[in-house]
């Protein structure tokens, strides 16, 4: 049979209808996928929505009780990392006060002896920062209490640990600290151990770094409990639901990820099709048609949707809309914490 122009017509619109069918399979699997990840993980799951509203209710919460002050909160933010800096040079500082001492007692290298010092000091910082932070007086001082007898069981150790004879034992350090308490009582030793240059640089950088933490904590929160409690309440459920949303963006570009080079050869085999399709028939004068002039990248609409809906919930702090009962709306914005 003699090849007619009009075969090679048809020859690529049937390349182009399977490419087309191809990327359209390609895509509702892909959607598929899509749409169970929004709905166990995304804006459709109950852990979304519930992690929402909790920040609602929180917002509303603060907005009531920021209308009632009317002042943005005295508590003052200070970096998370400033926190770790100073904790970590302090730690630094205390470890090769620590070091021997800390050998004889783990029985092992000066790698052990500097994690071990390294865990104390935030052990001490992170109970003081607790102190400054919470708002049951009783509680603060209990922390105060046991904070003052590990510094004063440091600092005694360290003291007899420099003119105890070589090859002490751990055991030995914390018999003679307990002896010391017994028989001239826990101040009285604590002042005496006190005259020992390394001891005394020992409670003296234990003292700052609690001093610190415990005021760091004191300054960042709000003279107002209630209001502070607001507060707290706002930044852990917009963590939480910050968690939420990164897990579900995080599916969304992996699954992107999956079907993005299939979706984009095929696209670019109907693209190919596609131009010679156009070409042929202006060549012969014949009209297009709406498939002519399709773009097939249009149909790929969830994808955008899913992005953009990530987007707008991440500038708007999760919140969809406000709470209808919420009637504090005319409350200008409640700021944060001063920096």
């Amino acid at each position: 049979m003699a090849y007619t122009p009009t075969d090679e017509l048809a020859h690529f619109e049937g390349a182009r209808a399977d490419a087309r069918s191809t990327y359209q399979n390609l895509l509702g699997e892909r959607d598929e996928k899509l749409n169970t990840a929004r709905t166990t993980h995304g804006p459709g799951s109950d852990r979304w929505n519930r992690a929402e509203e909790k920040l609602r209710t929180a917002e509303k919460n603060q907005r009531v009780i920021f209308g009632r002050l009317q002042r943005p909160s005295d508590g003052r933010q200070i970096s998370f990392w400033w926190f770790v800096f100073g904790a970590l040079l302090l730690a630094a500082l205390e470890a090769p006060i620590n070091k021997f001492m800390l050998d004889n007692i783990l029985r092992g290298s000066n790698f052990d002896s500097y994690v071990l010092s390294l865990f104390m000091t935030l052990i001490l910082l992170v109970l003081a920062h607790f102190a400054g932070h919470v708002s049951n007086i009783v509680i603060a001082c209990l922390v105060v209490i046991v904070l003052a007898m590990c510094v004063g069981a440091l600092t005694i150790g360290r003291a007899f640990y420099s003119t105890a004879p070589a090859g002490v034992s751990g055991q030995d350090i914390f018999s003679h600290i307990g002896r010391q308490v017994s028989t001239v009582g826990p101040w009285t030793a604590f002042v005496n151990a006190l005259y020992d240059k390394s001891a005394f640089f020992l409670a003296c950088l234990n003292t700052a770094g609690i001093t610190a933490a415990f005021l760091a904590a004191f300054i960042t929160n709000d003279s107002d409990k209630l209001y502070q409690s607001a507060l707290d309440a706002v930044d852990s459920t917009e963590s939480a639901l910050s968690r939420v949303r990164k897990r579900y963006e995080r599916m969304v570009a992996r699954i992107a990820r999956k079907y993005g080079p299939r979706l984009g050869n095929v696209a670019a085999a109907y693209g190919t099709h596609n131009a010679k399709v156009v070409e042929l028939k202006r060549n012969r004068d014949i009209a297009l048609s709406e498939d002519d002039n399709l773009d097939l990248t249009t149909l790929d609409r969830m994808l955008v949707e899913a992005r953009n809906e990530i987007g707008q919930r991440t500038r708007h702090g999760g919140s969809r809309s406000p709470a209808p009962e919420d009637d504090t709306q005319t409350v200008s914005p409640f700021p944060g914490r001063r920096t």
